[in-house]
């Protein structure tokens, strides 16, 4: 089921030296919205299409501490605004652009009626698992993998995204589509077809 819609605009620094912020806003979009950004110089960069599965405990201990584990296209990440106790990333500034020690991880910035938040995103397994660890210290030893074939970690959100892009001089606009899926069930042929429909529909 196509679930929602979101429009999001990435600030492009005019200078390499100043790093690119990500600003999240949601708006409703429709079918002419791809053709009203190319008719006002924007250029499609791409689409991808992303599946993304939610991991948590049966208590949600770490949702309840604004901290997402996921699996996005067979790949772990964790965006999180907590400071665990033990074995946190923390966040530094250095040449200018935000990152976490000892991970690849970015920082992103979201807003929408409430005030705007920075939140952290870790890619390494071993940090995500330290992490994680901190906020829960009964979490047992192991891999992700392990901790979720045990249910120790257990999916709750089954999602496919379909991310198309498109760039301005200094601003690029990421239109997001999102079906959500049953738990058990694998992106399929049903859900590609809405996606070739609702492409078919909103490009000339």
């Amino acid at each position: 089921m196509l679930a929602s819609r979101i429009w999001r605009s990435f600030a492009r620094s005019p200078t390499p030296a100043m790093p690119a912020v990500e600003v999240e806003r949601k708006f409703a979009f429709g079918p002419t919205t791809h053709q009203v950004l190319l008719e006002h110089g924007a250029e499609f960069v791409r689409t991808d299409k992303i599946h993304d599965m939610y991991f948590d405990t049966d208590k949600f201990e770490f949702a309840l501490l604004d901290t997402w584990l996921r699996r996005r296209n067979s790949v772990w990440e964790l965006k999180t605004a907590q400071v665990s106790q033990r074995g946190e990333p923390k966040a530094t500034k250095r040449g200018g652009s935000s990152h976490v020690e000892g991970t690849g991880a970015k920082q992103e910035v979201s807003g929408s009626e409430t005030p705007m938040q920075s939140r952290i995103e870790v890619e390494e397994e071993g940090d995500i698992l330290a992490h994680l660890r901190g906020l829960c210290e009964k979490l047992p030893v192991g891999t992700l993998g392990s901790l979720t074939s045990s249910g120790t970690l257990t999916p709750f959100v089954n999602m496919v995204c379909e991310r198309d892009t498109f760039r301005f001089e200094t601003t690029t606009v990421v239109l997001d589509s999102v079906w959500y899926l049953p738990l058990d069930e694998a992106p399929g042929a049903k859900v590609d077809t809405q996606i070739a429909t609702r492409l078919h529909c909103g490009r000339s």
